[in-house]
């Protein structure tokens, strides 16, 4: 599907079976960093699609194998690309229209699905598995105080620098964002 003229990459796993009736419809957009074929997630697709559930999960904007901006991470735009989803979804004639529902999990997947649940009228069901709902506390909980201060320093050198030279530092999310441990380290 195409959110915002983006072609998106996505996969859609197809209930156990065959229906002559439409199924229900699950979106998922893939917490923090994700991507679609993240192996964490499979468990999860495979019980949904047992009990009679289609899943779509799909690469945000930027990220995988979609097309768009590369280092980009706004949670305005994957709230689009998951209502593009939802209405993608709502062309399938396997899918019941009225039927559909959002699962999130991770950090920004959880987040990202109760912001679809609450904007879009036409989810039914939310799950939100570990959300961050609040940004800056998730980020200042990873940093020692000194660390924190550090850290809106150089924001604020950034945003002064972006409103002089129209451009700004370009960062690696899970060293310079995420506090890099070696446990985030191993997971790359």
């Amino acid at each position: 599907f195409y959110s915002e003229g983006d072609q998106i990459s996505g996969i859609i796993r197809l209930p156990d079976g065959s229906s002559s009736e439409p199924w229900p419809g699950i979106v998922q957009g893939p917490g923090w960093l994700g991507l679609k074929d993240a192996k964490l997630y499979l468990p999860y697709h495979e019980a949904l699609t047992a009990a009679g559930y289609l899943v779509l999960i799909f690469d945000y904007r930027g990220f995988g194998e979609s097309e768009g901006d590369r280092g980009v991470i706004l949670p305005q735009l994957q709230l689009e690309d998951l209502t593009n989803a939802v209405t993608y979804l709502t062309t399938r004639e396997d899918v019941d229209a009225d039927n559909i529902g959002v699962f999130g999990s991770g950090g920004t997947g959880g987040g990202n699905a109760i912001l679809l649940a609450a904007s879009d009228d036409r989810i039914r069901v939310a799950v939100s598995q570990v959300p961050v709902a609040d940004g800056e506390d998730w980020l200042r909980r990873m940093r020692r105080e000194y660390e924190w201060q550090e850290f809106l320093d150089r924001l604020e050198n950034d945003r002064r620098e972006r409103v002089v030279t129209g451009t700004g530092e370009m960062v690696h999310p899970r060293e310079e964002i995420m506090v890099p441990t070696p446990e985030r380290r191993a997971t790359n």
